[in-house]
């Protein structure tokens, strides 16, 4: 039986009908988890029944990923459990020794702030960039006019 365009989905058309992502998908079929055909180069097709099969399988991220709890209310941000509360001081706590254990084994001193570091080598890979660019035009006119006295 022939089949027609309508039986097949886009890569983004499979995302959102699965609910994941386009890279979900491109990594799934690299894993050949879910069958696709190439048309061309770059196009990828896969089979609405492929997709609707995927869509029936549970999501492996989703078994060990726990639940989440989904703020609906700006209100309930301030409201964490005892368990989420505790969690947070542990991750401070640990964020806070890991800070003092790097600034003892510098001698306690600070890094720098690197913002005038990153703006001098920006201005430098862009004054780089422009130079290669306007070498590439020069060369190109120069090749352009040694192209043009040699069809003569």
């Amino acid at each position: 039986m022939a089949q027609n365009h309508r039986d097949f989905y886009t890569v983004p058309e499979a995302a959102d009908a699965l609910g994941v992502s386009v890279s979900t998908i491109r990594r799934w079929i690299a894993d050949r988890r879910l069958p696709a055909f190439r048309l061309g180069p770059k196009a990828l097709r896969i089979k609405k029944q492929d997709v609707d099969a995927a869509g029936s399988q549970p999501h492996p991220v989703a078994e060990r990923t726990p639940a989440m709890r989904v703020i609906t209310d700006l209100r309930e941000i301030g409201q964490m459990t005892d368990e989420e509360r505790e969690r947070g001081l542990v991750a401070f706590e640990q964020a806070r020794a890991f800070r003092h254990e790097l600034l003892a084994k510098r001698g306690g001193k600070r890094f720098s702030d690197s913002t005038q570091i990153i703006r001098s080598e920006r201005e430098k890979r862009t004054r780089h960039l422009e130079e290669i660019s306007k070498g590439s035009a020069e060369y190109r006119a120069a090749k352009q006019k040694a192209d043009g006295r040699a069809k003569r």
